[in-house]
This record gives structure tokens, C-alpha cells and sequence, in this order.
């Protein structure tokens, strides 16, 4: 049983200076601001119930623990708009805003955020516009609070088997005796041990954003507007654990925390509880991602059957590189393209492509509308399939070798279709009735030793785990 609560006290207030004069002579408008607080409290409170607490429920792996903890904050910000030039030879419109936050939490640190933006339409049709912010992201309750406990991290220890991965020398560094050496098991089920848990020390992570656009609604085809972003960000000071695989590398490779990994007294890390890899989370890494958005709509009438509205949003990732420890550049590794334990989180794979597109039938009859979406993901694979070192050491790991099952090598490009129709009833009355996933595709399963995310061996905050999916909605507004 577990409960998440929020409280939050805010008030903002909005001002055009402009009619006090605040304006420059080459704008038809004046300088707006917008200034505020806010209070906010999030209380996190998750009570296992005995089976989950000794971890003897189905399917897990380690215990579930309890986490009770609460934080709070007290934010105030500014946010300013300042047109520069309006309807000038080059520049039918220019306008620079930025903006600030201050915000100070009960954990003993505060942080500042604030942004410059510049938007520039050299024609009414077309506009450009680039930003750079800084950005933070506090610890949550988990991070924070989650107690210590031993539970399932890692995939695979190359000192176990009866021909390891690893020379004796190299396995000697991790703890492994000259008589363990090539006796070790290794675990059928590729799940080894890490204590794992929250660190009350946390501070935010802190971001650097940088992006260009180019937004463009051309005069000749009325109705069209493409927009097309391109984004950088580099995130420091990530909350994150070193981790097994690396850990283990580092370790045999470079003598780095060696005193991290805990052997049990047959040399496993898997066995007993009492061996495993000390990984808690640290304010240790970095996180860079590149990449597109892309942004297009078209609405365009259809002789007497109405309107059509095609939309199509998608977002290509050209750069991932994740570095578990900043202070070693060399632990750095790209996750493009990727997914498994190293390169997934709550947000599932990293698609090199993924879209959506809708069309939108705004039929003539009485409010009624149909539509039908494309959902599109790109192909993705295992990470240990990678060809850097810090993700597959000594490029060992191959579905040869036994490290990686067949199935999990990739999983494929899907596509679903969803289907739904509305109808306006009346003013305040509102009808839809839909179904997505309208082919009933099944999701791609992946192997649990590789599931880092998943739920029921599914990356379901991507995939559709239930298949196809009928709902209706009915909307009254009075």
C-alpha cells in the first residue's frame, strides 16, 4: 500500500508595463511580466504488506522496502517578454524573453533556474527562434528515502562459470581466490545481487539546454505549418547508481572501486544476500542527448465533406551518451538506439525515430468527427550487443556465448493504429467512442534478466501490454 500526496499554494500576477510606457520605440507593444510563489509539499509514504516486505510474493526478486519521507519547497519567479521590433524591413516581428526561479527546499539546499529566448519572423510566415536555459531536477522521495536493501541489479559476473570473461588477475581484483577461479556459478536466471536503495545527501541535478527552431506557414498553402526544433541537453550531477557491469569493469581494469564489491564465501555474487555489489545512488554522472522535433499540420477543406487535419509528430534522438561517472570521462557510453539494463529507465527505450501521425475527418454532419493515428516506434537493441567496452567488456557478450537469449537481441519496429469517432451532441454534450490499437498487435516480450523498466516483461509506458483497446468517454459541461 502506498500513497503519494501533494499540497501546493500558489499565486502569480500578470502585468503589461507597456502602458506605463515601458516600450521600445521600434515595437508596437510594451514589456510584459509575470511574477509569483508557490509552496509545495510531497509527502511519499509506500507500507509492504509482510509477503513483499521478506520478498516471498510471485515474481520477486528482492524485497519490496519501505519508504516514508516528505519534501518541501518554497519557489518565487519572474518571467519577462520585451518585443524589439515590429514590422521593420528584415524583421516583421522580434521579441527577447527570459526568465528566473529561486527556489529553496527543506533538504538543507536551494537552486536557480532561468532562461534567454529570442524569436525572430524575418516574414509574417516564417519564424526562428532559439533558447538556452538552465534547468534542475530535485531528488525525488525515492532517491532520497528508499532504505538500504539487497536486491536485483546486475546480468552477468565475469568471473562465474567454469571459463570466465575475465583472466585470474583480473577476477583476483573483484575478490575471487585462485581456488574460486573458474568454479564460480554463474546464475541461470542472469540476475545478481546489488544493495541498492536512497541517500539522504542527494542534491538536484543541474541541465543546460540549448535549442533552434524554425517554424514556417507558407501563404501558398493555407492551413499547412511545419515546425522543426533541434535540442541539446546536457544534464550534470545525475542521480544515478556507478552500476554492476561497470562497476565489475572498472574494478578488474583500472583498480576503481574494488572495495565496492562483496563476495559471499563461495565467490558469489548471487547465491546468499551476503554477496552482492555496494551501488547506491550518487550525484556522479552526466547525461547529453541530441536530436529533431518535428512538427507538421495541415487542415484543408474537402469540397462539401468537411475538413481534414493531418498532424505529424515526431522526434528523431541523433546522440544519447550516458557517463556514469564524470570524473571518468572513459565510463561513458551511447544509448541511442538502445535498450536494456544499462540504457533503459521509466521511459523506456531509446528509439532512434518514433512518430505519431493523425488524420482527422471533421465530417458535415452534425459535429461529427473521425480519426485514425499511425503510432510508430523504430527498432532498438540490446545494449550489451554494443561494441563499447563499458557495455560489453571484451565484446564477449553474444547470444553464442549464452550471455544474451535470442529473443532479446532486438526488438522490432511496431506500428499501431488507432481508430475514433466524436460527436458533438449539443453545446455541453460531448460522445467518443474509440479503439486503439485497433490490429491488436502483440507487444514485444523481452527476457527478464534484460528487463530493467518493464512490467510483466513489457515496456509498457511505450508498448500497448493488454492489446486492443476499446473505451468511450461522455462529456457533459454545465
Amino acid at each position: 500500500r502506498g500513497q503519494v500526496e501533494q499540497r501546493e499554494i500558489s499565486g502569480n500576477s500578470t502585468g503589461d508595463l507597456g502602458v506605463y510606457g515601458v516600450q521600445l520605440p521600434t515595437a508596437r507593444s510594451g514589456l510584459k511580466v509575470n511574477v509569483g510563489a508557490e509552496w509545495r509539499q510531497v509527502l511519499n509514504t509506500t507500507t509492504p504488506d509482510l509477503e513483499y516486505l521478506t520478498g516471498d510474493a510471485a515474481g520477486q526478486g528482492s524485497p519490496t522496502v519501505p519508504i516514508d519521507g516528505q519534501i518541501t519547497s518554497r519557489e518565487v519567479f519572474i518571467e519577462a517578454r520585451l518585443p524589439l521590433l515590429d514590422d521593420k524591413p528584415g524583421a516583421a516581428a522580434m521579441a527577447f524573453e527570459t526568465g528566473y526561479r529561486y527556489s529553496d527546499y527543506s533538504l538543507g539546499f536551494s537552486t536557480n533556474t532561468y532562461k534567454f529566448g529570442l524569436e525572430w519572423s524575418p516574414l509574417q510566415e516564417l519564424r526562428v527562434r532559439g533558447s538556452w536555459a538552465r534547468a534542475v531536477r530535485a531528488p525525488n522521495s525515492a532517491e532520497l528515502f528508499e532504505p538500504r536493501y539487497v536486491g536485483l541489479e546486475g546480468a552477468t559476473d565475469p568471473c562465474a562459470g567454469t571459463v570466465p570473461v575475465f583472466t585470474p588477475a583480473q577476477c583476483a581484483a573483484t575478490g575471487v581466490t585462485g581456488t574460486q577461479y573458474g568454479t564460480i556459478d554463474g546464475n541461470p536466471a542472469s540476475q545478481y545481487n546489488g544493495q541498492l536503495g536512497g541517500n539522504i545527501t542527494l542534491k538536484p541535478e543541474s541541465a543546460t539546454t540549448k535549442s533552434v527552431g524554425i517554424g514556417w506557414a507558407p501563404s501558398i498553402a493555407h492551413g499547412l505549418r511545419i515546425q522543426l526544433d533541434y535540442y541539446d541537453i546536457n544534464i550534470d550531477n545525475t542521480i544515478q547508481r556507478v552500476g554492476f557491469a561497470t562497476t565489475l569493469a572498472l574494478c578488474a581494469n583500472q583498480g576503481l572501486f574494488c572495495n565496492r564489491i562483496h563476495r559471499d564465501i563461495n565467490g558469489s555474487l548471487w547465491v546468499s544476500p551476503q554477496g552482492f555489489i555496494d551501488d547506491p545512488f550518487k550525484n556522479q554522472g552526466a547525461l547529453a542527448e541530441k536530436g529533431y522535433d518535428l512538427d507538421v499540420n495541415y487542415r484543408f477543406n474537402v469540397g462539401g465533406f468537411g475538413k481534414l487535419n493531418m498532424n505529424l509528430v515526431g522526434t528523431y534522438m541523433d546522440e544519447m551518451t550516458v557517463t556514469p561517472l564524470k570524473s571518468l570521462p572513459s565510463t561513458s557510453f551511447g544509448c541511442a538506439g538502445y535498450f536494456g539494463n544499462n540504457c533503459t529507465w521509466d521511459n523506456g527505450p531509446n528509439f532512434r525515430w518514433r512518430h505519431s501521425l493523425r488524420g482527422t475527418w471533421e465530417t458535415p454532419w452534425h459535429g461529427l468527427d473521425v480519426s485514425l493515428a499511425w503510432r510508430y516506434f523504430g527498432k532498438v537493441t540490446m545494449d550489451q550487443l554494443s561494441s563499447n567496452p563499458n557495455l560489453n567488456p571484451g565484446s564477449t557478450c553474444t547470444v553464442a556465448s549464452g550471455c544474451i537469449s535470442n529473443t532479446d537481441t532486438h526488438l522490432p519496429s511496431i506500428s499501431y493504429l488507432d481508430l475514433s469517432a466524436a460527436i458533438q451532441i449539443s453545446n455541453a454534450v460531448n460522445f467518443r467512442l474509440g479503439v486503439n490499437n485497433l490490429l491488436d498487435k502483440d507487444p514485444p516480450v523481452i527476457g527478464s534478466s534484460n528487463c530493467v523498466g518493464c512490467n510483466g516483461n513489457v515496456y509498457n509506458s511505450v508498448y500497448d501490454a493488454l492489446g486492443r483497446y476499446i473505451f468511450g468517454t461522455f462529456t457533459m459541461q454545465f
